[in-house]
């Protein structure tokens, strides 16, 4: 994904799919508009089975409420296909946010500091 403040790539680890979002910088409406976009045909790809979501914003330092409410939506959507999701912050507005995203979407969102506190 080119111009964008974030990078969608697959991970397999301990014998599960993984989909990754590493975030750097603020996170705008039109960054998440291209990644959910990513998100979505990857999904489609795998129809049938279930991925264990990371986004990684070690590296984030914000982002737009309109760019947490289209994630908002796009869990609901794909929620079927999501086994969990981590997030890897060291920061509490972050972590905070990815709360508040699992709150609303019923889904389990965890919080770890490193990729090595991820348990799938």
């Amino acid at each position: 994904m080119r111009d964008t403040n974030l990078k969608v790539k697959w991970i397999h680890k301990s014998l599960k799919q993984q989909l990754w979002f590493v975030f750097e910088g603020k996170l705008t409406t039109k960054d998440a508009e291209v990644a959910i976009e990513e998100w979505r045909k990857q999904f489609n790809l795998m129809k049938e089975t279930s991925a264990v979501i990371v986004w990684d914003c070690r590296a984030m330092k914000g982002y737009e409420p309109t760019a947490r409410s289209k994630w908002l939506e796009a869990l609901k959507e794909l929620k079927l296909q999501i086994e969990t999701v981590w997030v890897i912050s060291d920061s509490p507005f972050i972590r905070m946010g990815a709360s508040f995203l699992g709150m609303l979407s019923s889904l389990t969102i965890n919080a770890v500091s490193t990729e090595n506190e991820i348990k799938t």
